[in-house]
């Protein structure tokens, strides 16, 4: 998680949207699970993910779909 929160493009991903503060007030209506690095990083530091790496990908996977529903 370090090291992709530390990737220069990383930085639209780290925190949850504010669809308000970004002028997207519809965001809710296209996203319809949000994911972020910062929920990713919170979920592996109390376990949620216990020892299943199929929730981490799905989350991580989540994150990209969100970004491309967005442009399309």
């Amino acid at each position: 998680m370090k090291a992709i929160s530390e990737y220069n493009f990383s930085f639209y991903f780290r925190k949850k949207v504010e669809p308000e503060k970004l002028g997207i007030p519809d965001y809710f209506d296209i996203v319809k699970r949000p994911m972020d690095l910062s929920t990713v990083s919170r979920r592996l530091k109390t376990n949620v993910y216990s020892s299943d790496l199929v929730e981490f990908i799905s989350d991580m996977r989540q994150i990209f779909m969100n970004a491309v529903s967005l442009i399309y």
